[in-house]
């Protein structure tokens, strides 16, 4: 088994691949980013080198403060670290009465707006992909609220994507509280796939999220991330590249068997593209805060779209191949719609934690 990668073994239980903190454990690692807040627009100035860029995006329906707090914090760590990075603001929701957050007119920043309010993270990671020049042979998505902090990780994320198409820029992931203190780490669904370290019986119980690297041909080899209207793309892309989607069966069939053969149909092309070959890098990956884990509701909000079918319910529009609700949607499934959208208010990403 290959070493695992942790903050502070002290202070810290890893049981099964998943770890809570005895105690809040500062974080001596974290950079102070002073000036994020006006230091937004630099990353997009960065110097185009090398063959990996990084693509994120922010859409925050609820106009929330702490999204774009951590957005800024990571734009300019990307700065301090000058990786070529792209990224996709989409205003929708609450967000549509505010101005953009990231810069308007740029070339590496794609500016959308909507008035249909659903999760599109995978989306406009797909859509940031598309526009980025073809020097780059690598891609990696990032989460607008995670950090990378381990030294060389760059460069050892490349030699890891030289062998798995697709990476986990990570072994271990941290979140923080409010305070952004450690209070909770747990192995990537990489590493475990890599090692074989014996964690749980299912692989959606380690870190799927925060972050994930590609190489290029993904969106030519496949059609690109899989989106779902409510969230949880991680899971399905991680159980695709791992050659594990029957695990997500029976979640996906109770909310319809459109949803499950199309997202099947899907994970066949990512496994038939990647051959089972799931890698990840040494090193850990800091989440940043932005309410709780609980209230995202990571299972049960499938609940809310019960009865949804992908090929009637959804289309993508606009030269960017937007993701919104059909027209048909919203006279037929108007309550499935409504309950997405209360999805984000329930989110309650504002809300302070202080971990003990």
């Amino acid at each position: 088994m290959l070493p695992l990668t942790r903050v502070s073994p002290e202070s810290t239980t890893i049981l099964n691949g998943i770890g809570e903190v005895r105690s809040a454990t500062e974080l001596d690692d974290l950079p102070v980013l002073e000036g994020a807040s006006e230091r937004t627009c630099e990353v997009f100035d960065v110097s185009e080198v090398g063959d990996i860029a990084v693509v994120l995006c922010h859409f925050n329906p609820e106009a929330y403060r702490a999204p774009i707090r951590n957005l800024r914090i990571v734009l300019a760590w990307l700065a301090r670290e000058r990786v070529p990075t792209y990224a996709v603001e989409l205003r929708c929701g609450a967000s549509l009465a505010h101005h953009p957050v990231l810069p308007e007119g740029h070339d590496r920043v794609v500016q959308l707006t909507s008035h249909s309010v659903l999760f599109r993270k995978e989306n406009l990671w797909n859509i940031g992909a598309a526009v980025l020049p073809s020097r780059y042979r690598y891609v990696l998505c990032l989460d607008a609220d995670t950090l990378l902090l381990s030294g060389g990780w760059l460069d050892r994320l490349k030699r890891a994507l030289a062998v798995s198409p697709v990476v986990h820029p990570f072994a271990t992931a941290r979140w923080t509280d409010s305070s952004r203190r450690l209070y909770r780490e747990s192995i990537s669904c990489g590493y475990r796939s890599a090692s074989g370290y014996p964690g749980p019986s299912q692989e959606m119980q380690c870190a799927s999220g925060l972050a994930i690297a590609v190489r290029r041909d993904f969106w030519t080899e496949t059609a690109g991330f899989y989106n779902c209207p409510i969230g949880g793309g991680s899971v399905l892309m991680t159980s695709a590249a791992a050659g594990l989607p029957n695990r997500l069966e029976k979640t996906m069939r109770r909310v319809s068997m459109p949803l499950w053969e199309d997202f099947d149909r899907w994970a066949a092309s990512v496994r038939s593209w990647c051959r089972g070959k799931l890698g990840f890098i040494d090193g850990n990956a800091t989440h940043l805060w932005h309410g709780s884990r609980a209230k995202r509701q990571y299972w049960s909000r499938f609940d809310r779209i019960a009865g949804f079918d992908p090929r009637t319910d959804v289309t993508h529009v606009g030269r960017f191949g937007l993701l919104e609700w059909s027209p048909s949607a919203f006279v037929e499934k108007s309550a499935m719609i409504r309950n997405v959208a209360e999805y984000f208010g329930t989110r309650d990403e504002d809300e302070l934690y202080h971990a003990s």
